[in-house]
């Protein structure tokens, strides 16, 4: 068994800005801390750790743009932008663990090209 506070600090180590209960309830959603049923006990599964640790690290692109990023920069609602970004072909997709989409640009502006004037921006 692991303690908590060597989990934290390698988290600390690699840039992870993360708390104690942050990490716990990450820990127990991507399966790197699990209850043993048998022995009712806390487990630790390193490779999983290191395979959220990566995660989580992961960066969108320079050039990439959240949902409001891009309603912003093409001056359209958030609904319409979150409405392109579900076109099949804008590539869209999160990065690291906080969820949030992201986007190329570009993509959306050929999605908007390809609709023609089917949709008013």
């Amino acid at each position: 068994m692991i303690h908590i506070s060597e989990l934290m600090r390698k988290c600390e180590e690699e840039g992870i800005k993360i708390t104690k209960m942050g990490l716990y309830i990450s820990g127990k959603k991507y399966g790197f801390i699990y209850e043993d049923e048998k022995n009712k006990t806390k487990e630790f599964d390193k490779e999983k750790f290191l395979k959220w640790i990566e995660l989580t690290k992961e960066k969108a692109p320079e050039n990439w743009l959240t949902v409001k990023q891009l309603s912003e920069k093409m001056n359209i609602s958030i609904s319409q932008a979150y409405i392109l970004i579900k076109d099949e072909d804008s590539g869209a997709r999160t990065f690291g663990t906080n969820g949030v989409m992201y986007v190329d640009p570009s993509r959306i502006e050929k999605i908007i090209a390809k609709r023609g004037n089917r949709y008013e921006l």
